[in-house]
């Protein structure tokens, strides 16, 4: 039950640091941007090395999605321009194309069309055309990129990212690690073993304590100390010599004596156990995000 709770408090917390950050708004896309340029830029870099000059044909998202578009391509321009060191590519954006494009006659569409494309790369000295596609999924931004060779009509790098809002991210990272610090205290708190309850127990009966702590096999040996004692006692009364009162001595001491170091014992395992406790608490407790599914997971692991 308080497991299930604590599940919903942070289903909760997640739910409000979406909201925070805007959830699937123009800040947290914003934020994805910044994100996933570098990486776009750094893969890039590794296409065909013939390619000098690449323009942005056209980046396409449906109309009803809330992503910045412009700033979208001033990154992917900026980044592509300082590309090492400013040494990589000669960047022009689509405002720049579609200005050379009337200048030598050309008019440009929102749609991939390779002799278009091959007519424009030719007349303007381009190497290379970027185009694709940007959806926006639940919290993820995924981008379809292609940069095609307008000479020879062909694609000669593509590749697909999943970009995610850092900040979101990290509030989640954070609200998950408020709820295993919950969930541990709350297993320490209700599984903990009193120290002064199990002195208590092995003091009424010797064993109890040790059997409250788990320690079975040292509960059943006080009890069976405790078992010879009061028998050394009930046999001092049925002895008809003087022998029966060195029993009696000697049950009773052995009374007193394993009552003492069975109540001590007991508030040594209680102690022992928490430590064990936090130990076992401190390897497993784990919870996970699933954005996909946006699910909230719990799992506990124990190395044996």
């Amino acid at each position: 039950m308080r497991l299930a709770v604590c599940i919903m408090l942070i289903s909760l917390c997640i739910a409000q640091a979406e909201a925070q950050v805007g959830g699937p708004g123009f800040a947290s896309v914003k934020n994805m941007i910044e994100d996933v340029v570098p990486k776009v830029v750094s893969s890039i870099i590794n296409a065909d090395p013939q390619i000098k000059t690449i323009a942005i044909w056209h980046l396409d998202a449906a109309v009803n999605q809330q992503i910045d578009m412009t700033l979208l391509e001033e990154r992917l321009t900026s980044g592509l321009v300082a590309a090492n060191q400013f040494k990589r590519f000669v960047v022009i954006d689509r405002p720049g194309l579609q200005l050379l494009a009337e200048e030598k006659g050309l008019e440009l569409v929102n749609v991939v069309d390779r002799k278009l494309m091959r007519q424009v790369g030719q007349a303007l000295d381009i190497d290379g055309f970027l185009y694709g596609s940007v959806n926006l999924q639940s919290d993820s931004l995924i981008l379809a990129l292609r940069l095609l060779d307008p000479r020879r009509a062909a694609i000669v790098w593509g590749e697909t990212f999943e970009a995610k809002d850092p900040v979101l991210e990290a509030k989640r990272r954070q609200a998950i690690e408020e709820a295993e610090r919950s969930l541990k205290a709350q297993k320490l708190i209700k599984n903990r073993k009193s120290e002064a309850s199990a002195a208590l127990r092995s003091m009424l009966l010797p064993g109890l304590g040790q059997f409250y702590t788990s320690q079975s096999s040292e509960g059943i040996s006080f009890l069976f100390v405790d078992g010879v004692a009061v028998s050394l006692v009930f046999l001092s009364y049925l002895s008809e010599n003087s022998g029966g009162t060195d029993l009696v001595t000697v049950g009773v001491a052995l009374l007193v004596a394993n009552r003492l170091v069975s109540t001590i014992h007991a508030a040594i395992s209680a102690n022992r156990y928490n430590v064990n406790l936090e130990q076992s608490l401190g390897e497993g407790a784990e919870l996970s995000w699933n954005p996909r599914t946006s699910q909230l997971r719990f799992g506990y692991t124990h190395r044996f």
